[in-house]
């Protein structure tokens, strides 16, 4: 098992107490994100070589929707 690194934002005009985080391999490729809409609704982005189970990342970043499993 890899080893994961976050990095977290809060915007202080919110309630919340992370309103951004990027998730980070070993390696330094960010692998996932994740943020609220404007309608704060929390939304998640995955690069798609993970999603597909393959050994490579590929920058391209999928929205994860509610229920999906990864």
């Amino acid at each position: 098992m890899g080893k994961l690194a976050a990095y977290v934002y809060h915007d202080l005009a919110t309630k919340r107490s992370v309103d951004y985080l990027e998730f980070y391999d070993k390696t330094g490729h960010l692998v996932m994100f994740s943020w609220f809409d404007r309608f704060g609704i929390q939304r998640n982005a995955v690069d798609r070589g993970i999603l597909e189970q393959k050994d490579t990342l590929e920058g391209i970043f999928v929205i994860v929707l509610d229920g999906d499993s990864l």
